[in-house]
């Protein structure tokens, strides 16, 4: 399975899991075209604007945002997804894109392409870009990490060490690298135990996933290419340390990742409905065909995370079999 024909073709193993854009204007006209142009591209991949103000600043000053509206996937879950402000004086429009709209830009063949014709007329801004590579081969995990770390190999030119945390949660461990305050920094977790998968799963101990976060500043300006060479960057924060890690890694999928979460999640409540509702089953079994006991007991999902995204096809589930029993 692929995400995007641009990120499948060229081979990229990073994908882009969080973005913050802000564009500088000039004319209420120059604001209605860019907000009209990131809307259309949004909806076209399936997520919209809501009827919700997203948190705004409480004053008027140009740091701060005094309208906007949550972004929420179209789909029956609404699940939010983003945002987008603006303030009163229409000078700045801001785009936040979370990881949950970002899995949509990543499998969807538009891509980054909007924000990229954008930028080429208009002052474009990221403010926040988050870069992940996910590692399945559980040659660069917590342990590996930690060596890197001992070695110097995140350190910078001058030989400063960044500051190391690490963090223990149940039985998932991560590392941070770097402050949350600095223009860049690292979290390393292993995601196949927060993806919550079964514990005999391949996965569950050797997906290790390394997510770099890049913060613009005056000082620190990160360019709009930055969407479209994500494994370069990746690399360019840590060259030491990465290098080693895209050159030996697999090209993320979303897809996959989507599934396998939702999958594990599957498997959970069918053990509880097991356990629960077993016997009502069974006892119905005697009484009601397989599709009359389907119909009388399913239903779609309101909650978040109940239902498969729609930019998972019927193809991509078959290509990738339930495996959690």
């Amino acid at each position: 399975m692929t995400d995007c024909s641009y990120l499948t073709s060229n081979n990229i193993k990073s994908r882009v899991d969080y973005a913050i854009i802000n564009f500088e204007v000039g004319s209420i006209n120059e604001f209605d075209f860019i907000k009209s142009s990131i809307l259309t591209w949004l909806q076209y991949i399936g997520i919209a604007p809501s009827s919700s103000k997203p948190h705004l600043g409480q004053n008027r000053s140009l740091n701060h945002f005094n309208d906007g509206r949550l972004l929420i996937v179209n789909s029956p879950n609404s699940q939010i997804c983003g945002a987008i402000k603006w303030n009163n004086s229409k000078s700045i429009f801001r785009v936040e894109l979370s990881g949950r709209s970002c899995d949509r830009i990543n499998t969807h063949d538009d891509y980054f392409f909007v924000i990229q014709d954008l930028a080429k007329n208009h002052k474009a801004i990221i403010r926040r870009l988050d870069i992940a590579v996910d590692d399945f081969t559980g040659k660069y995990d917590i342990r590996s990490v930690q060596q890197a770390v001992s070695k110097g190999l995140y350190n910078s030119k001058t030989g400063q060490k960044p500051l190391y945390t690490p963090i223990k949660k149940g039985n998932e461990r991560t590392i941070q690298i770097g402050s949350h305050k600095s223009s860049r920094s690292m979290c390393v977790y292993e995601k196949g135990k927060q993806m919550g998968l079964a514990s005999d799963d391949p996965n569950y101990v050797e997906c290790t996933r390394h997510e770099l976060r890049f913060l613009g500043r005056k000082n620190f300006v990160i360019p709009v290419e930055a969407l479209f060479q994500s494994d370069d960057y990746f690399v360019w924060a840590y060259p030491r340390a990465h290098n080693r890690i895209i050159e030996n890694t697999t090209p993320r999928c979303i897809k996959r990742e989507v599934i396998e979460q939702l999958d594990a999640s599957l498997d959970k409540k069918l053990k509880y409905a097991r356990r629960q509702i077993g016997p009502s089953i069974f006892l119905a079994q005697q009484r009601l065909t397989n599709n009359e006991i389907i119909n009388a007991m399913s239903r779609e999902g309101l909650c978040n995370q109940q239902s498969y995204p729609d930019f998972i096809t019927a193809n991509d589930l078959a290509l990738l079999p339930y495996k959690h029993r």
